[in-house]
């Protein structure tokens, strides 16, 4: 399973609100403080005494209030999301990347999603519910690689689809990714994670009319919708539901899987009944592989 974080239109309004009071705020504190700043705008060099107007402090209080409302509107999303994912598996992996780079290169966005935030009430769901979340090294590059042939080609952020000459393709490249974590295995000595060729091979006779070669956003509460419905037995409905921003919704049919197939990326086979129809009984998918929240 894979899932791209895109939080989601509301909060994109709301960082332009924050803006305009910012602004508001600055042109108030160049008014009271004439002194303080050089001809071209620049700050004063030195120790200064800033003054606020009554004006100033009440708006400032009132930036305080926006930005409150929309860090709790944001943790709200990330709860939703993230019981969503442990509703589909005990088992999940998540890419270890450094959101100290983030920050440098694409920082108001970053405020806005928070996928550090993100991971980290994930990972504390997880321990409660006794489930595990594996960070995975980044210098897999599982985005870049094809299973196939083995092949890796570094693609630009533009490239959303991976399609190589040895007939792997076309698929959309998160997803792809994400479907390349779940059969990561770890080497005998526990301290190295590598990717079964041989088990993908298997895997992808099975996943190739199932992985989507498109995506478009969906808004969290739809994918959480959706997580619900899986986990109650109907995985095998076509697609997610399409709606807003927020996670991706996965375009394509979402057929079911050979045995061998099934088998190969740790579903467990009791969970389909002999007739093809899923049993009441749910069992969770073994593995979720969660993509980079985007930014």
């Amino acid at each position: 399973m894979g899932c791209a974080v895109d939080l989601s239109t509301p909060l994109k309004r709301t960082r332009k609100e924050i803006r305009r009071w910012q602004r508001r705020i600055e042109r108030q504190r160049r008014a009271n403080n004439p002194d303080n700043f050089l001809p071209h705008g620049q700050v004063r060099p030195g120790p200064h005494r800033w003054r606020k107007s009554n004006r100033q402090r009440k708006r400032e209080t009132q930036l305080a209030e926006v930005q409150r409302q929309a860090a709790a509107h944001r943790k709200s999303l990330h709860g939703q999301l993230a019981n969503a994912l442990l509703k589909l598996g005990n088992d999940i992996r998540v890419e270890k990347n450094s959101y100290r780079s983030f920050q440098r290169n694409f920082g108001p966005s970053v405020g806005q999603a928070a996928p550090a935030g993100l991971v980290c009430g994930l990972e504390r769901k997880a321990a409660n519910a006794g489930a595990q979340v594996h960070p995975l090294p980044v210098v897999l590059r599982l985005s870049q690689i094809c299973h196939g042939c083995g092949g890796v080609e570094k693609k630009p952020l533009s490239l959303r689809v991976h399609q190589c000459a040895c007939g792997v393709g076309p698929v959309q490249r998160d997803v792809y990714s994400a479907w390349l974590e779940c059969l990561l295995m770890l080497d005998p000595a526990g301290s190295e994670w590598r990717l079964d060729a041989n088990r993908a091979a298997t895997a992808w006779l099975g996943a190739e009319s199932r992985l989507p070669a498109a995506s478009s956003p969906i808004s969290v509460q739809a994918f959480a919708a959706w997580a619900e419905h899986a986990a109650k037995g109907g995985l095998r409905a076509a697609g997610l539901p399409a709606g807003g921003g927020g996670t991706e919704r996965l375009a394509g049919q979402v057929r079911a899987m050979p045995d061998k197939a099934r088998n190969a990326v740790g579903v467990s086979p009791s969970v389909v009944g002999s007739d093809g129809a899923r049993c009441r009984e749910f069992e969770k998918v073994g593995r979720v592989a969660t993509r980079t929240p985007a930014l």
